[in-house]
């Protein structure tokens, strides 16, 4: 009896500590310190809401030729999970698109894409995520 016990409570233990590592906040602010000379703020990013709806993959990446052919093999544990990690200021870097376009397109190209499907989507225009104080 006492060994299920200390088993229960091992197996909760590992199951708690599991949940605390893949976890990813709700909402976090996306501002990056690359930036040095902002126009705009950063932008707050449910990470929830997209996590819901859209694949990981959909968003995160790490394209490798495989075959002749661009192949996305990114996984959470690749330690490429922001996007300047792979990314620099300049473009000037293996994948050849700035940090800036990066986001862009990313973010507001599949808010675009959404939006021609005539599916709810997020916000496109600047100031609706980039809020002036």
């Amino acid at each position: 009896m006492r060994s299920r016990v200390l088993f229960v409570c091992c197996l909760a233990l590992c199951v708690f500590i599991a949940g605390t590592i893949v976890a990813q906040e709700d909402r976090y602010f996306i501002e990056s310190k690359a930036f040095e000379n902002r126009q705009r703020t950063g932008v707050e990013f449910n990470h929830l809401l997209h996590y819901e709806i859209i694949d990981c993959m959909d968003c995160h990446h790490d394209y490798v030729d495989v075959k002749g052919k661009k192949e996305n093999v990114w996984d959470m544990f690749s330690g490429k999970n922001y996007c300047s990690d792979c990314h620099t200021v300049s473009g000037e870097d293996e994948t050849g698109m700035g940090l800036m376009q990066a986001f862009h397109e990313q973010c507001i190209g599949c808010h675009q894409e959404y939006l021609r499907q005539g599916k709810n989507t997020g916000y496109i225009m600047c100031g609706e995520c980039h809020v002036r104080p």
